[in-house]
């Protein structure tokens, strides 16, 4: 026992020693831990957490720039306007960018009636574009606006179960209709913005054309094979049409 006295004696002291490291080391890495991130706090980003507001903000003073960060989402400031805002609440959740003054630039969403992108005018923050699944009676589609914020042109995938592109004046009225059916039928339509002169080319069934042309109802058993069709109505009320059946 005596011969190996020493030896444990040394090797206590060994463990002694090294336990002595660790824990030195490891107050120095809590140390630099906490002066590392209190220089970064003070240097870049004071935050602030209300708990009442279920908010957390995280702003630098330098750039006026700032995130508040809430239970709904994200939002990015700077000087005090919103520069984009991510969000998710019951009824919606989106993106929605901002122009440096504070206008709405542009928005990507969803909610229950479809998704839409729009795209905003920088100059007077009106509805330019606007990219959905859900047009209105239209089908997905992509709409254009004019300067003043209203409907000008519509591309459209499920109007009346045709595809087509819808042209309309400053009153909204439709003015140049072009469409397709997915059985062949095909529709050229030019008009008045009171709809009174009408011009027409248009590639029919033969019954629809007939009953354009006459009002009558043809029967069950008429032939429906596609035929032209033009179709020309003056203000007056008069109509004329040339229709090519071949036989």
């Amino acid at each position: 026992m005596n011969r190996h006295a020493p030896i444990n004696d040394r090797i206590d002291a060994m463990e002694n020693e090294i336990a002595r490291l660790r824990d030195r080391a490891w107050r120095w890495r809590i140390g630099a831990i906490v002066l590392a991130s209190t220089f970064a706090l003070s240097w870049a980003a004071p935050i602030n957490a209300t708990r009442a507001r279920g908010e957390l903000v995280v702003g630098d003073s330098k750039t006026g720039q700032e995130v508040h960060i809430v239970p709904s989402g994200i939002v990015f400031r700077e000087h005090g306007k919103d520069r984009l805002r991510i969000e998710v609440t019951p009824d919606f959740s989106g993106v929605t960018g901002y122009a440096s003054t504070g206008a709405v630039n542009w928005g990507l969403g969803t909610n229950d009636a479809g998704s839409a992108l729009r795209i905003f005018s920088l100059k007077d923050n009106n509805l330019r574009l606007e990219l959905t699944d859900n047009l209105l009676d239209a089908g997905s589609g992509l709409r254009l606006y004019d300067t003043n914020g209203k409907p000008r042109a519509t591309l459209y995938t499920e109007r009346r179960g045709e595809m087509g592109l819808e042209l309309t004046d400053a009153d909204r009225q439709p003015r140049i209709d072009i469409y397709a059916k997915a059985d062949g039928e095909s529709v050229f339509k030019a008009s008045d913005s009171d709809a009174k002169a009408v011009a027409e080319f248009s590639i029919l069934s033969e019954a629809d054309a007939m009953f354009r042309h006459t009002g009558v109802v043809p029967d069950a058993d008429a032939p429906d094979r596609l035929v032209p069709m033009l179709y020309m109505l003056d203000p007056s009320g008069r109509r004329a049409m040339k229709l090519t059946v071949e036989e």
